[in-house]
C-alpha cells in the first residue's frame, strides 16, 4: 500500500508529509477530501529562515460579498503560524478551539448549517 491508501485509512498517523510537488499536489487534494473540502485546509510553506501561512483555497470571487465565506482554513493557518513560527502553543490552541466550535455548530456558518441571513447576525 502507498501513502494515498494510508492517508485514507489512518490520516492521524501523519504529522508531516514531504514529497515532490506533483505527488504533494495529489495528496493535498486527497487530504482536503478527507476533511470535506479542499477549502477547509490550512497550509504552510516553511523554510529555514522564512515561512508563510495561508488557506489552501482560492480567492472565491463567486461568493464575494454574500456573507458566506468560511473562515475555518484561515483560522487554522493563523494557528499554525502562532505555534510553528512563534512557539505560541496556547494561542494556537485557543484558535483551534474556536475553529472546533465553528465546525461543530456552536458558531453558525451557512456552509455547515444552512443559509444564514447576513443581515441578522
Amino acid at each position: 500500500m502507498g501513502p494515498a491508501t494510508y492517508l485514507c485509512l489512518d490520516p492521524a498517523s501523519f504529522d508531516v508529509m514531504v514529497m515532490e510537488n506533483m505527488f504533494g499536489d495529489i495528496l493535498s487534494d486527497q487530504g482536503g477530501g478527507i476533511l470535506g473540502s479542499l477549502g477547509l485546509m490550512p497550509s504552510a510553506c516553511v523554510g529555514p529562515e522564512k515561512s508563510y501561512y495561508e488557506p489552501s483555497h482560492g480567492s472565491a470571487p463567486d461568493i464575494a460579498g454574500r456573507g458566506i465565506a468560511n473562515p475555518y482554513s484561515m483560522i487554522g493557518s493563523v494557528a499554525m503560524m502562532l505555534e510553528m513560527s512563534f512557539g505560541w502553543r496556547r494561542g494556537a490552541q485557543s484558535l483551534g478551539g474556536y475553529a472546533k466550535r465553528l465546525c461543530c455548530g456552536f458558531i453558525r456558518h451557512p456552509i455547515w448549517h444552512g443559509e444564514v441571513n447576513p443581515g441578522k447576525r
